[in-house]
């Protein structure tokens, strides 16, 4: 019974959508989904890219690191 009443109760809630236009944030500055940006980390400045994880935006870290220049 207590189920039945928590899944009527989960299908009120909003569904959180990110929408088509997801971006990441980095000094300020909004970076599309897909774009990779240098990201200071312990180990120095890595590449990351902005991807979606559950409908959130989020950096993934590559091994990479940052071109010099």
């Amino acid at each position: 019974m207590i189920s039945l009443i928590v899944l009527v109760n989960l299908n009120l809630i909003p569904a959180a959508y990110a929408g088509p236009d997801c971006t990441c944030r980095y000094k300020g500055k909004k970076i599309p989904e897909g774009q990779s940006a240098c990201i200071k980390t312990a180990n120095g400045y890595k590449v990351a890219q902005c991807s979606r994880v559950l409908n959130n935006a989020s950096w993934k870290f590559t091994n990479q690191t940052c071109p010099v220049g």
